[in-house]
């Protein structure tokens, strides 16, 4: 009983799409699902928050995020829409300098 609970949110784990990876200016989150209010936060290695986007209203295929100020290194996302399970995504951000 328990596992069908745990296929469906490994499927909506896998829904979220993060490009380019590696990102420099600009990281795209997509999924087929992507209504509603959608909470971003992005982490470092260390687990500071770096950034944080309360409540986009997502009614679109894709959510652009700005990387500017963002060091090279590998970032954590966490995406909570409506009453759904986080999900959690790793990044790249490599600027060309």
């Amino acid at each position: 009983m328990g596992s069908g609970n745990r296929n469906s949110s490994l499927n909506f784990q896998e829904e979220l799409v993060l490009f380019p990876n590696p990102a420099r200016d600009q990281l795209f989150l997509t999924m087929s699902d992507l209504e509603g209010k959608v909470n971003i936060k992005i982490y470092n290695t260390l687990g500071h928050l770096e950034k944080d986007i309360p409540e986009i209203k997502a009614n679109a295929e894709s959510i652009a995020i700005d990387l500017n100020g963002f060091e090279n290194g590998m970032y954590w996302l966490s995406c909570s829409i409506a009453n759904k399970p986080p999900i959690n995504k790793r990044f790249i951000v490599e600027h060309l300098r």
